[in-house]
């Protein structure tokens, strides 16, 4: 059977995610509990946590949505630093059998915004590094792709952004959706704008 580990799995869109892969495979949640990306023990808990599972895939949902006071390295150990650490990994181990790594994106990544410079500059960081990682492992077991979301009616926006007209908003369930369809198809290398 398939195995899965689902980064962020505490989270609204990981816990959904990790609901969906259930019905495929089986499903490793880990939560912010278990590892902190920017932490001391970042490495040492994600070597631990690959080696001891050996998943075919990796679902990548941390995430944090923050405005223009938002904390700087919270932003970007949740957003960036996150899929550093994978990558790091797998710079570092060899990767005996085929395993695809899904990275959540945003649609924010396209362009600064006003409201939220951080979180968009962290997104646009995240999709250059997925695209060198992408290169970097082209001849390896090792497939990348990255699911830039619209934006999500979520509890994690709602309580940045406050309550607001979700009407130009996904739902996280058609999100998840999304994702898996996307993310699980062995499309080498590719990076995914999902429009509602």
């Amino acid at each position: 059977m398939k195995k899965a580990i689902v980064f962020g799995a505490n989270g609204e869109l990981g816990s959904e995610v990790c609901k969906q892969l259930t019905k495929l495979m089986e499903v490793i949640p880990v939560s912010r509990r278990e590892i902190t990306f920017g932490g001391i023990d970042e490495e040492i808990n994600i070597k631990e946590i690959i080696d001891y599972h050996k998943p075919d895939f990796i679902v990548n949902c941390t995430g944090k949505f923050g405005g223009n006071d938002a904390d700087f390295l919270e932003i970007f150990n949740s957003n960036v630093n996150s899929t550093w650490a994978f990558i790091r990994y797998f710079i570092n181990n060899s990767i005996s059998k085929p395993v695809r790594y899904v990275a959540i994106g945003s649609s924010a990544y396209r362009e600064g915004r006003r409201e939220y410079m951080l979180y968009s500059s962290s997104k646009a960081a995240l999709m250059n590094l997925m695209q060198g990682a992408q290169e970097y492992f082209a001849e390896s077991n090792l497939s990348l792709s990255l699911i830039n979301l619209p934006g999500l009616d979520s509890k994690m926006r709602q309580s940045a952004k406050g309550k607001n007209n979700s009407e130009n908003l996904m739902s996280v369930e058609t999100a998840v959706n999304r994702i898996l369809e996307l993310g699980l198809m062995q499309f080498e290398g590719t990076n995914w704008d999902v429009r509602e």
